[in-house]
């Protein structure tokens, strides 16, 4: 005798999202005896022509497929499958949860509307008439965020906003227990998220005088060879080319001109993704502004709107005015920082710094000899709280660390720079005696330390 072995099949528990269920069983079989991946919020449901019906008698019916977690953006759908015409309303339910009983939901009544209500009672939140459902017919309602959207067979009825839920899970709701009002072929999942993507640099400087690359990072974007990306938004800015890496990353490089302002790079993928930069006028800043003749001073170099990353280092500076001025490399940190050595010459007067790639300028002053000297110009040994003013020609102290050199035991304990052509330091001297060097780490002047016992000497009091 041969055995006919069946095997009957229902969605599994804990299925990766989608989660779906086409009603398969006997009539009158408990959905969630059906499937124990559905629970009830309120009512019940029962399997009628292996599809869904409500299952309790004039009472609201909401259900939520529990096998699965969901984002708090989600959609529920499933396919018209009979109207009563009469007493019954079906369909599907968004962010349903069990307690507090609550959840928002899409049903027909008839085949000439659909119904947006909150838990199913009350008045709607949007009701879209005007229709002719026909068994077959897809409903869906997708929420995200606060908007709540329903569609039917793809295509979009209209959106409203509400606030009132936050969280739960797809389902299913019902009006009363008519079992000639069917729904089958139930889905529900999270919605994708929507394309997003950003730009750097953040500020580009018009008026450049070569090619700017932007950069592009996607967020659930799929770019491909055939994506165009197209700017607009501020005069005289030209794309030049543009290169895909993968589906989320890639490069478009653009020229500017005159125009400023914000400049959107939107991608042909969706149409409606973008991204932002913006277009503005570019500056030049260094520090110090003025050094002696014959000095090498390091210069900070500071941009506003550059994009000094992107340029050639070489020859990127250049420096005119004076007698022999000039410029070394300058070492670029980011887009707007960087630093360089300028050989300030031997005449005095006004140096002009040039950004090559944007033209703008900063001025420096070359200035005469750099000197300092202190007073008094002899202390005594074997003392404390020795105070030594400081003044400077030329100087520009400001975060100097000031030393002394040249006399066993003798150290500073203590600097005040007044401003920037005066220092107050608090020295201690020890038993030895000598000439004392103190040096602001590039010029540098010298005192007696050597006074002791009956010997007279001027010594600073602040």
């Amino acid at each position: 005798m041969r055995k006919l072995l069946l095997l009957l099949c229902a969605a599994p528990l804990g299925a990766a999202l989608p989660a779906t269920d086409t009603f398969t069983a006997a009539n009158g079989t408990a959905l969630n005896t059906h499937n124990a991946s559905w629970t009830y919020n309120s009512g019940g449901f029962v399997i009628q022509s292996n599809a869904l019906a409500g299952g309790a008698l004039s009472t609201v019916n909401i259900g939520f497929w529990n096998a699965d977690t969901f984002n708090a953006n989600q959609y529920a759908q499933g396919k018209v499958g009979g109207f009563s015409g009469s007493t019954g309303c079906l369909g599907v339910a968004v962010r349903a949860v069990v307690a507090p009983v609550h959840g928002y939901t899409l049903q027909y009544c008839t085949n000439a509307a659909l119904y947006l209500k909150k838990d199913g009672t009350g008045t709607a939140l949007a009701t879209y008439g005007g229709l002719t459902l026909v068994a077959g017919d897809v409903i869906r309602l997708e929420v995200n965020g606060t908007t709540l959207t329903s569609k039917l067979n793809g295509t979009t009825l209209g959106s409203v906003t509400d606030s009132t839920y936050s969280t739960g899970s797809a389902g299913i709701s019902a009006w009363t227990n008519d079992t000639a009002e069917l729904l089958d072929d139930w889905e529900g999942g999270n919605l994708s998220a929507s394309p997003t993507f950003t730009m750097t640099p953040t500020a580009i400087p018009n008026g450049h005088s070569g090619n700017i690359t932007l950069t592009l990072s996607g967020t659930s974007t799929s770019w491909t060879g055939s994506t165009v990306f197209t700017p607009s938004g501020v005069a005289n800015v030209s794309k030049i080319s543009q290169n895909v890496t993968n589906g989320t990353t890639a490069t478009v490089v653009v020229t500017t001109g005159a125009g400023t302002g914000t400049l959107t790079l939107t991608e042909s993928v969706t149409g409606t993704a973008t991204a932002t930069t913006a277009v503005s006028v570019p500056s030049l800043g260094i520090s110090p502004t003025s050094w002696a003749t014959g000095g090498t001073p390091s210069l900070t170099l500071t941009g506003t709107n550059t994009v000094w990353s992107q340029e050639t280092a070489a020859g990127l500076f250049t420096v005119s005015g004076g007698t022999g001025a000039s410029l070394n490399t300058a070492t670029i940190t980011s887009n707007t920082a960087g630093t360089i050595t300028l050989t300030v010459g031997s005449a005095t007067g006004t140096l002009t710094i040039t950004d090559a790639s944007t033209g703008k300028t900063a001025t420096f002053t070359a200035t005469g000899a750099v000197t300092m000297t202190a007073v008094p110009t002899a202390v005594p040994i074997s003392n404390t709280g020795l105070f030594v003013r400081l003044t400077g020609t030329g100087t520009s102290w400001s975060g100097h660390t000031f030393t002394v050199s040249g006399v066993s035991g003798t150290s500073v304990t203590a600097q005040s720079i007044v401003d920037t052509t005066h220092v107050t330091l608090t020295i201690t001297t020890a038993s030895t005696a000598g000439t004392l060097t103190i040096s602001d780490g590039t010029i540098s002047t010298t005192i007696v330390v050597g006074m002791s016992g009956g010997l007279c000497a001027v010594v600073g009091i602040q």
